[in-house]
């Protein structure tokens, strides 16, 4: 284990003893949300989560890593939602061994899954898009790009009749300095198109892909030069690829929305982070396009900017986020520094720019963005985890917590804790859209647990 992980790997055990000698701290959640539960069968990692309109729910995991004889190869495991968006189990296996999809899948349909991932070789990895069924194995793997360059899945979206936008990136060279990289469209009901080259020069496995529910896809990536964004319409009209600024150092995170009606936003969060040492500030942007062919997305708005602090002392966790609800509002999260501690702040589009921006944790103590997502009644939600200053340990406990925005709000609530001590770690946040309830996921020392919240409804007199 490298070095730099040892002070945040002592923080995490010092928690949990705590958390094991008081005992009611360690599965401690304020009301409204139900206390954590463990995930029987899904190991700690990085959680997963998606839903269908049906509210068929899949919380994922990747497990393993090993290639050898001796080893079980990363792929990835799961449990499914019962009625009340909690996950008894048994967990099963999602994937076959050797081919992992993190957080690259979606449910559409009644139970159908789709997701993109990557199979692990010694020889030469490959990306490959999967199809099956909620609750079984996805078997049915086709996979895509050059057969004599590695390849890697990168990104998907999908809406609820089962249109998907995908990206994977392919090594442009030996060194896979740089990648190609590719878009993989499928209309509801039909093969997979051939893929369409975006880039020759993308740089990381980095990129974000959005579709809305016609089919219209924007993909945004980095590459050299800066981020680029490119839209592909339901009609197959492609759109030219567009520079949206150049932040100068490499990009961390990135998201993308796509309205109904084809405008579109993009975010970003970049820094140099060399082992553990910041390099750079971070900074975090965004910028907005609005309907039709004829616009392009407006210059590079800056949200946040985060000084080059210690090691161990810069953005982690998801760093920015932007999510399009069904009111026709696009909200954006992310990290940001203030008065020497970590943030989370959230802001709304209003025009081209977004405006009104809303620190959502407390001040006085560290916190990181971990997820944002918007309801089926137009609510919204922001997750983020306390004492974390970045990425190693920081000023105040280690919980998970949220803070939600009721339909036709113009801002967000007070914080709401989920989840105290326990170590968490890696929390990913989903409405259930056939209910309105809200689900966190998180790593804790031993388990995925999760929390469930009722619908924001339930909080007005008489709801």
């Amino acid at each position: 284990m490298s070095s730099r992980a040892l002070p945040r790997l002592a923080a995490v055990l010092a928690l949990a003893t705590a958390a094991l000698a008081t005992g009611a701290r360690t599965a401690g959640a304020a009301p409204p949300w139900s206390a954590p539960a463990a995930v029987p069968g899904l190991a700690p990692g990085t959680p997963a989560l998606a839903f269908n309109e049906a509210g068929v729910g899949v919380l994922a995991v990747d497990n393993g890593g090993g290639t050898s004889a001796d080893d079980v190869g990363p792929h990835t495991v799961a449990a499914l939602a019962d009625g009340n968006d909690a996950f008894p189990g048994p967990a099963f296996p999602m994937t076959a061994t050797n081919f992992a999809l993190a957080d690259r899948f979606a449910v559409y349909g009644l139970q159908r899954v789709v997701g993109t991932g990557t199979h692990f070789s010694r020889r030469r990895d490959r990306a490959g898009l999967v199809f099956g069924d909620a609750g079984e194995k996805l078997t049915d793997v086709r996979f895509r790009g050059p057969t004599d360059r590695a390849g890697v899945g990168e990104a998907l979206a999908g809406n609820a009749r089962g249109d998907v936008a995908a990206t994977f990136g392919v090594c442009a060279n030996a060194a896979c300095v740089h990648r190609r990289l590719y878009l993989i469209v499928r209309r509801a009901g039909a093969s997979p198109l051939p893929a369409i080259r975006l880039d020759n020069v993308a740089v990381g496995q980095i990129s974000a892909a959005a579709i809305n529910a016609r089919g219209d896809a924007v993909v945004a990536w980095q590459a050299n030069g800066g981020v680029f964004a490119r839209m592909r319409t339901a009609g197959g009209t492609l759109y030219r690829t567009e520079r949206l600024g150049n932040p100068g150092e490499p990009v961390r995170a990135i998201s993308t929305v796509i309205t109904v009606r084809r405008a579109a936003a993009v975010a970003w969060e970049a820094q140099d982070v060399v082992e553990g040492d910041p390099s750079s500030p971070a900074t975090v942007a965004a910028t907005f396009k609005a309907p039709g062919a004829r616009h392009r997305f407006h210059s590079a708005q800056r949200l946040a900017t985060v000084p080059t602090l210690t090691t161990g002392h810069y953005v982690s966790g998801r760093g920015v986020k932007a999510v399009f609800g069904r009111d026709g509002r696009i909200t954006a999260a992310w990290t940001a520094f203030e008065n020497g501690r970590f943030v989370v702040r959230a802001a709304g589009l209003s025009g081209f720019r977004f405006a009104g921006a809303q620190t959502l944790s407390d001040p006085a103590v560290d916190s990181i963005l971990q997820d944002v997502d918007a309801g089926p009644n137009s609510e919204a939600a922001v997750l983020w985890e306390t004492g974390v200053a970045g990425h190693d340990q920081g000023v105040g406990p280690g919980t998970v917590a949220a803070a939600l925005r009721p339909p036709g709000a113009a801002a967000f609530g007070p914080p709401e804790t989920i989840a105290v001590a326990g170590a968490p770690e890696g929390a990913t946040l989903r409405f259930d859209p056939s209910t309105g309830r809200a689900v966190v996921a998180w790593s804790g020392l031993d388990a995925l647990r999760t929390s469930v919240r009722p619908p924001l409804a339930a909080d007005a007199p008489g709801g």
